[in-house]
Formats: C-alpha cells, sequence, structure tokens
C-alpha cells in the first residue's frame, strides 16, 4: 500500500480498485477459514489483523467497508 514494496515500488493506491480490494479479500477468508495447521479464526480477530495492515499492506478504506459488512451480516445473522 505505502509502496514500500513489491513490485518496484508502486504505490497500491495508484493501482485500479480491484487490486486494493482482492488483497484484502483473499486475507480475510485465509484467516477466517480452518487450515492444517490451524483453526479458523473469528472475524473480529481476522479484522484486527488486517486493521494492523491497513495503510501499508492493505488499503485502509477497503479493510473498513469489510469490517462494516461483516457488521451488517453479523447483525443479519442475529436479527
Amino acid at each position: 500500500m505505502d509502496g514500500e514494496g513489491y513490485p518496484y515500488g508502486v504505490r497500491l493506491a495508484d493501482e485500479p480498485l480491484v487490486f486494493r480490494v482482492l488483497p484484502v479479500a483473499d486475507a480475510y477468508e485465509a484467516l477466517t477459514a480452518d487450515r492444517p495447521y490451524r483453526r479458523a479464526m473469528d472475524s473480529e480477530q481476522a479484522l484486527t489483523i488486517l486493521r494492523s495492515a491497513a495503510g501499508t499492506a492493505y488499503d485502509p478504506h477497503v479493510v473498513e467497508a469489510l469490517a462494516d459488512v461483516v457488521a451488517l451480516r453479523d447483525i443479519d445473522e442475529v436479527g
């Protein structure tokens, strides 16, 4: 996100929206799914990890948009 990494120091904010959404979605899915080496995290744990990397690895606006969607899903499941 900040241009300090691969590839070639390109800032992720300069990339099309899909290139900012997919890494967040992929990471969230990976964190909230069971893996052979660990159990799935709950959504709050996954969002905490994503938020800790927002602004460096992930677009903070996309992370917060995902958090909003997860919150709406959780409200819908309760109600």
